[in-house]
């Protein structure tokens, strides 16, 4: 009796299966054959005559009717949650208005999808968008949140995904999440706020351990305020990423903008990242280049840890308690970063074979701290104006010292427990102690700190109370340790050299500024600092201290202002000076409109005068090479002219004379016009003999 009973079953269950697969290809053929459209139009609540085979009120349907490759307009409103939207055929989706779209999209197994100016919003659904196996996918111009719970957008097992001038906000988790096998994603122009609120270990957009990810782009987005990270790569992906062109900003300090522990190269370029526990953090990630970025209020600003041939450069980090941390690094560099207002501005720890070059160190309590290391170079930086040290050496072995600016801090170089430090050709001046030693957990190492310049052509001082074990320094400039090598040193005082002294203007009124400029130049084998002094009449008005490595220019720039008129010699450190005249009275008296018209004629007529001079030696010379007299006799009757015309213009008998009392004449009224064409006739004198000399 079971067995009948369970054979009627099985019977009857068989007879259903049956009927079903009879049935269904009748559905499959019933779908095939419904009638599709290259447009179709979704309005949501539309009068009851528009409505009709294409025009419709929910974009499900519209999706269902549209012809592969077609398009979807959706016209502003509000269209109300839906289970889920099923996208599995090339089409175009155009959001007219930004329309209000509360329910799910699933983009499956297809190709060619755009996705555009949809306003995706809603308190509960999983997830706003779910790509996965897919091609060619936009997403663009949306708006995706508020959202309760879920997702903005999984993207799994596909390829050339892009999201462009999108808005995240307000997600409880993560705005998009990238998993499986992906090649080319791009997210570019979007904006990230407050997304990933209420997930632990979570990002903006993240990577998890499973994803493998080729040619990953993030670029020019911003992100604000987002929960813990903005960008995260979590242990165990391959992600080859470039992360360039962001802003990363945080009103509470939290966590990374960047957080990588890929095992690919990663490249981190251009961005502006502020106020984060580690700015830019890359972990184990051969290769990796970090440059050119922006990172200021952070702990770490940036955090490079356990990779080989790393490289960071030409970044600018400041306000951090370590501006660059560099752990358990390999065959690395740091070049050309500018570090500032750090507590260590670059930092080493464990690190082997690591370069520090071509770096700018100014107001960093400590510039360079080597801690457990070995084999590093530092070479051609300027390290000034600290507090605690230049370059600190902590149980650090077989580090080599050129070629460096060290100065203003209580220490220049510090060798703590360290050995086989080489430190030469540096330019180590204006330190509390220029190199200092303490052995405590090892015997003392000497330090061979020979051919540098200490301040003083006599070399390095000894410092009071210190019993030296080798040679006692004598001299008057930096102090050094005991169990430093010091002589021979360099006894000859690098000077900067100075050249092109431009101001921007001559002749001014009074309280006008002008730019004083000229370049400093470094034409030593060592570094040099330099203070140049802008004088005015011989006294110094203003200061700018600097450094420069071995064959450096700057240019220094000072703004003027001169109140009182007169005439002022201008210069800076000794080049020839040039005259600025201050003419008339202040701005906003009764004589300002008069001075601006005088100010005036007497440019005019000091270009006269410099065409004038041009003018005589030509005239010699044209006589002399053989000019014939009609083109001489031209050219001097024009010149004739111009000197008659400015002589009428000023009321004046001798252009000589003229010229001795130009910046006297106050009270009179030249004829601004006449002086203009008595210069325009000048020139055309000047011209006539040129050509003929061609």
């Amino acid at each position: 009796m079971y067995w009948g009973d369970n054979m009627k079953k099985a019977l009857s269950l068989l007879t259903a299966i049956l009927l079903l697969v009879a049935v269904v290809p009748s559905f499959v053929n019933l779908a095939s054959a419904a009638p599709s459209y290259p447009e179709v139009w979704v309005d949501d609540d539309a009068p009851v005559d528009w409505y009709d085979a294409n025009h419709v009120d929910n974009i499900a349907t519209a999706v269902s009717i549209v012809s592969p490759g077609g398009v979807i307009h959706v016209l502003p409103g509000t269209y109300e949650p839906q289970f889920y939207i099923w996208i599995t055929k090339p089409l175009t989706i155009l959001g007219e208005g930004m329309p209000v779209v509360k329910t799910a999209i699933n983009i499956l197994n297809t190709q060619d999808v755009v996705i555009s100016g949809l306003n995706m919003t809603h308190s509960s659904i999983p997830d706003f968008f779910v790509v996965r196996n897919t091609t060619n996918v936009t997403i663009e111009n949306s708006i995706l949140g508020p959202l309760g719970s879920g997702v903005g957008v999984y993207v799994y097992d596909s390829r050339d995904v892009t999201f462009r001038n999108d808005t995240f906000q307000e997600l409880n988790r993560q705005a998009i999440v990238i998993d499986g096998t992906v090649d080319s994603i791009l997210v570019e122009n979007s904006r990230f706020i407050k997304t990933a609120q209420g997930v632990s270990y979570t990002a903006a957009i993240h990577f998890p351990g499973t994803a493998r990810v080729t040619n990953a782009v993030i670029r020019g987005n911003v992100f604000t305020d987002n929960y813990q990270y903005d960008i995260l790569a979590s242990y165990n992906s391959r992600v080859s990423l470039v992360v360039e062109n962001n802003t990363f900003t945080r009103e509470v300090q939290n966590m990374s903008a960047v957080k990588s522990y890929t095992r690919e190269k990663v490249v981190v370029k251009g961005n502006f990242v502020s106020n984060y526990q580690s700015g830019i953090y890359v972990d184990h990630s051969d290769g990796t280049v970090i440059e050119d970025n922006v990172v200021t209020n952070c702990t770490f600003g940036i955090f490079v840890y356990e990779l080989e041939n790393g490289t960071v450069r030409n970044n600018k980090v400041s306000r951090s308690a370590r501006g660059i941390h560099l752990r358990d690094l390999v065959s690395s560099i740091a070049e050309g970063n500018e570090l500032s207002g750090n507590s260590i501005g670059i930092n080493l720890h464990s690190t082997t074979n690591t370069t520090v070059i071509h770096n700018i160190f100014i107001n960093n309590t400590q510039g360079i701290n080597a801690q457990w290391s070995q084999n590093v170079g530092i070479h051609y930086n300027i390290i000034m104006s600290g507090i605690q040290s230049g370059i600190t050496l902590y149980k650090t072995t077989g580090v080599n010292i050129t070629h460096n600016y060290i100065g203003g801090y209580s220490s220049g170089v510090f060798v703590w427990d360290s050995s086989g430090i080489e430190v030469h050709y540096n330019s180590i001046v204006g330190n509390g102690i220029g190199v200092r030693t303490f052995f405590y957990y090892i015997s003392p190492a000497w330090v061979n700190a020979t051919l540098n310049w200490w301040g003083a052509e006599d070399g390095p001082s000894a410092i009071s109370n210190v019993v030296y074990h080798g040679q006692t320094p004598i001299g008057s400039g930096d102090p050094v340790g005991d169990y430093v090598y010091f002589d021979p040193w360099i006894g000859k005082t690098p000077e900067a050299t100075y050249s092109d002294l431009q101001v921007s203007k001559t002749v001014v009124s009074p309280g006008d500024t002008i730019t004083v400029s000229a370049t400093v130049e470094n034409t030593n084998e060592i570094p040099i600092g330099y203070t140049a002094e802008l004088k005015v009449n011989g006294n110094v008005n203003e200061t700018e201290k600097g450094a420069l490595l071995p064959g450096e220019s700057a240019i220094v720039t000072f703004d003027l202002t001169l109140n009182a008129p007169g005439t002022y010699s201008v210069t800076i450190d000794g080049l020839p000076p040039v005259d600025v005249h201050v003419v008339g009275a202040a701005q906003g008296s009764p004589l300002a409109v008069y001075n601006t018209y005088y100010r005036m004629a007497i440019i005019w007529t000091n270009l006269f005068f410099s065409e004038s001079d041009d003018f005589n030696e030509l005239y010699e010379e044209a006589s002399n090479a053989g000019v014939d007299n009609e083109t001489l006799a031209s050219a001097m009757q024009a010149y004739n002219e111009a000197v008659d015309m400015l002589l009428h213009a000023w009321n004046e008998e001798s252009l000589e004379h003229l010229r001795l009392t130009l910046w006297t004449m106050r009270g009179v009224i030249p004829r601004i016009y006449e002086v203009r064409d008595a210069y325009v006739k000048v020139k055309e004198a000047v011209a006539i003999l040129e050509s003929a000399m061609e």
